[in-house]
């Protein structure tokens, strides 16, 4: 059969393929447009779809031959199985685990069936959270494994559940007590003995009281005496130390006692050999024994038995006395001693005996007041505070007196308690006094009562008081009103501060008197002075950038001005209060000096200075005033020490030196600083002296900010010239006596900035803070180590008692801080000290300056104030370090220059070189 059919447009025939392989039939189809089959040789027209060649030889192309002795699959083998089979190419020959504690990983080996390669493929699975699926650990299954089948959790027990959950199995029994809480359910209960509360038992009971007498001192002190051989324990000395003020015979409390002890006395370092003294008296009659007891620092203890046999003598007293118990000794000493007057007075130019008390103020409120009254009580007064027992005191009254009084009574409130009278003859010209010493007793201790004696049983009494004056001593002067009640005194004459503890915030409340807040009348009074050695002023420098002078001769120095302060405590509240008067109960600051600059040497002759210039090598003198360590090789280089403050002293050494410019002149203070702190802190009415500078005032004209950041951003210092200083001094001259802070480029070898300092300004003082740490005289820490260890503070302002070695002469100011951190509370005190007793704080917050201590030797330690050029936000002028010892001598620690004139005379003994 042939079938013509239509290839590329055109109509062609197909061979019919005979039975015979390869024989074709080619036999001519109609040429017409229809399709023909031919079959047995006679064409007929059919309907044939139409083929295209094209696809026919494509399916030709890609047959597949039969192969000789193979056959097809009995299977239908599809496209999707070839698929299959070409893509599985690959298998998994090797597979690793690998487990830590974050997740595992599997590495496989794979191999490439097609090409022959072998690959590693690492699979990571982590490990399960609360919220990622992933691997269990070790640790994980551990617990599961120990947890019981069916276990719950969140399940509150209830200890009357008797099913469920909250069921709580294998109970104990308890007994009544437990849940009734009666003491008569109690079982074995102890037998309570009757107690006689007569009033020793009372006495002995609330003699253990905190809030009554502390007998921790004495307790100790019997401890001592008591054993074998006297000895002490380093806790029993430790907290001797805490109890027992400093330098003077102070009256302890004694426990009532089988022995006769009748006195107990003490104080600490008196002898300036820092020991602790104890004098114990024992009293039998007419015998009278004494213990002195001396335990040392390193714990050793002395003692001294004396005995004293008072006789008395016409007009005295014979005393013997001995120091052992038999009167046989030969060592007994008579001394027969001739009294006049009482003991309490001084004799003075008048010939007569009188105390030296204050005169002057009243102490009586209401003392003004015109009073009249026919009565023979008359009227009350208060007094201003609680007046000693036995204090002498000067009673004045201006009163016109009826014809009748015949005089005028004084008593203690409630009438019982007689003070003192004035008989009419007295009175003169309306003016009368008495003099006697004040009494104990009557319904209230600061009341004094005023009665009239008249005839008829006081009835015809008539006087007209016109004002009453109560004051110490034995002397009348004119009257004035009570300081306390001058009216709104602290709101007219003062000016301070308030801050509040239980806040983080540095910043106060300004108080008192707003327009001296405005004119800052201390504050203002800062300023240069030219002092020469005698502490004389040569002249004023008001906004000079420096003086030509002689540096030998004359200082640069700041004045600080005489003012009162007073601190107020009241509850969480604290308030610093300067006035340029004297008020009551206010505390008075002497003139001073402190230098302008940190303190420079002249190396000559080893005498300290203040004084700008002489930086450069062509300078006079300037090698001779090199700062720092004195490195030579670096003059006029980018690490010159010329013109620098001097450091790499031990404090003896600015000491010394300070001392040869003469009488009154001394290194850099603690007091001083202080004085310098409280100054700044009511100005700005903050504790943080960091806070940015700001040379307007706010809106109400008061200062505003700080004094900024200081100079204290310096990086690698040591490496950059071995921590020497940096700025020299005077590089702040510009702000004459004002505030201010200025940027001062260290520059590197190459002259590039290797770091930006802030040097500033307060009130005419150079780097108040920070640049390099300070060195501080009359301020010593004692140190004792363990942990009931103290770090106690004491403090002079007497140069004369100046030491590093002892503390004598010195104040004991109480327990300091020993962590280091942020300060967040002070010592403060009526003084108002600023060191840290607590540390929490931070840069911004409480006081924001930093706190250094060392705790780990019993030693004596000084203090340094202000930080340095690496110390950024630490420093400032409450940054205090207790950590150095006297003969400490490091390239960052210098010190200031004071001129004291109230101690110009004092005589100081002074090393020699």
């Amino acid at each position: 059969m042939v079938i013509k059919v239509k290839y590329n447009g055109e109509w062609v025939k197909i061979p019919y393929l005979s039975g015979v392989h390869g024989k074709e039939l080619v036999t001519e189809a109609p040429k017409d447009d229809k399709q023909y089959a031919r079959q047995n040789g006679v064409w007929t027209v059919v309907n044939i779809p139409e083929v295209d060649f094209a696809d026919i030889y494509t399916a030709l192309d890609t047959k597949v031959d039969k192969v000789e002795d193979k056959g097809l699959s009995t299977e239908d083998y599809l496209t999707l199985d070839k698929t299959k089979v070409n893509n599985l190419n690959e298998v998994l020959e090797n597979a690793v685990l690998n487990t830590t504690a974050t997740g595992s990983t599997i590495t496989l080996d794979k191999r490439n069936l097609v090409t022959g390669t072998l690959d590693n493929v690492e699979l990571s699975i982590p490990v399960s959270t609360t919220d990622l699926a992933g691997l269990m650990l070790p640790a994980d299954k551990i617990k599961l494994n120990g947890i019981a089948a069916n276990a719950e959790v969140n399940v509150n027990a209830d200890w009357n559940a008797v099913k469920g959950d909250a069921q709580i199995l294998n109970k104990p029994t308890l007994a009544t007590v437990a849940t009734s809480g009666s003491y008569n359910d109690l079982t074995n209960k102890p037998t309570i003995p009757t107690v006689d509360v007569n009033k020793k038992y009372v006495d002995n009971k609330l003699a253990t009281k905190a809030d009554l007498a502390d007998y921790t001192v004495f307790d100790i002190f019997m401890k001592v005496v008591n054993g074998n051989t006297p000895s002490i324990s380093q806790k029993d000395y430790n907290t001797l130390l805490e109890k027992i003020p400093n330098g003077f015979v102070n009256t302890l409390p004694i426990r009532d006692n089988d022995v006769y002890i009748s006195s107990l006395f003490g104080g600490y370092n008196t002898n300036g050999n820092n020991s602790i003294w104890f004098y114990a008296q024992q009293i039998m009659g007419d015998y009278h024994y004494s213990l002195q007891m001396w335990i040392r620092q390193n714990l050793d203890v002395e003692t001294q038995v004396n005995s004293n046999y008072l006789n008395p003598v016409a007009d005295g007293i014979s005393v013997f006395t001995s120091i052992t118990n038999d009167s046989t000794d030969p060592d007994v000493k008579e001394v027969t001693i001739h009294t006049t007057g009482d003991g309490s007075k001084a004799l003075m130019n008048d010939g007569k005996y009188r105390e030296l008390p204050v005169y002057g103020r009243n102490m009586l409120l209401g003392s003004g007041k015109e009073i009249t009254s026919t009565s023979y009580w008359v009227t009350d007064w208060y007094t201003a505070e609680n007046i000693p027992v036995s204090k002498q005191v000067t009673f004045i009254i201006w009163a016109d007196l009826g014809v009748d009084v015949t005089s005028v009574w004084l008593f203690k409130s409630g009438g019982t308690v007689s003070l003192a009278s004035i008989a009419r003859e007295k009175f003169i010209d309306g003016r009368a006094s008495v003099s006697f010493a004040w009494k104990s007793g009557g319904i209230a201790e600061n009341v004094l009562e005023l009665y009239q004696t008249s005839p008829d049983n006081n009835t015809k009494g008539n006087i007209t008081i016109h004002k009453v004056k109560l004051e110490y001593g034995d002397l009348s002067t004119e009257w004035v009103p009570a300081w306390e009640e001058i009216p709104d005194l602290e709101e007219r004459y003062a000016y301070g501060v308030e801050w509040d503890t239980a806040s983080s915030s540095p910043d106060g409340v300004r108080v008192g008197n707003m327009q001296l807040h405005r004119e800052l009348p201390i504050q203002s009074k800062m300023r240069r002075w030219l002092l020469d050695r005698d502490g004389r002023v040569k002249e004023y420098l008001d906004n000079e950038f420096s003086w030509g002078g002689s540096y030998l001769d004359y200082a640069v120095m700041t004045e600080m001005p005489e003012h009162w302060y007073k601190l107020y405590f009241n509850g969480t509240k604290f308030r610093m209060m300067l006035s340029e008067i004297p008020l009551p109960g206010y505390k008075h600051v002497d003139k001073f000096y402190i230098s302008t600059y940190e303190a420079r040497m002249y190396r000559t002759d080893n005498l300290l200075c203040s004084a700008a210039g002489a930086s450069k090598l062509s300078d006079p003198n300037s090698i001779n005033f090199r700062g720092g360590d004195n490195t030579a090789e670096w003059d006029d280089t980018y690490r010159s020490l010329l013109g620098c403050p001097v450091t790499n002293l031990t404090i003896d050494q600015f000491r010394q030196a300070a001392r040869k410019r003469g009488s009154g002149w001394e290194m850099y203070t603690y007091n001083a600083h202080k004085a310098l702190f409280w100054l700044f802190a009511v100005e700005y009415a903050t504790l943080d002296s960091q806070k940015p500078f700001n040379a307007q005032k706010d809106a109400n004209g008061f200062a505003q900010g700080g004094l900024g950041p200081g100079p204290t951003q310096m990086t690698d210092w040591a490496n950059f010239n071995n921590s020497n200083p940096l700025i020299p001094c005077g590089y702040t001259n510009e702000f004459g006596n004002g505030s201010g802070e200025k940027a001062y480029v260290v520059k590197n070898a190459s002259g590039g900035t290797h770091a930006t300092l802030m040097a500033n300004r307060y009130r005419g003082i150079e780097n108040p803070f920070g640049h390099i740490w300070k060195y501080t005289d009359g301020a010593n820490i004692q140190v004792t180590t363990g942990d009931s260890g103290l770090s106690i503070l004491w403090t002079t302002d007497d140069p004369s008692n100046f030491s590093d070695t002892s503390y004598t002469g010195y104040d004991k100011k109480g327990n300091i801080c020993r962590t280091n951190g942020y300060a967040k509370k002070m010592l403060l005190g009526e003084d108002g000290d600023i060191v840290a007793t607590e540390v929490g704080g931070s840069s911004s917050t409480y006081w924001c300056d930093y706190c250094y201590t060392y705790t780990r030797a019993n030693r004596l330690q000084v203090v340094l104030v202000g930080g340095n050029a690496g110390d950024g936000s630490y420093a400032g002028l409450t940054y205090v370090h207790t950590g150095h010892t006297p003969s400490d001598a490091y390239r960052y620690i210098g010190s200031r220059l004071c001129f004291f004139p109230k101690y110009k005379s004092t005589e100081i003994t002074t090393t020699t070189e």
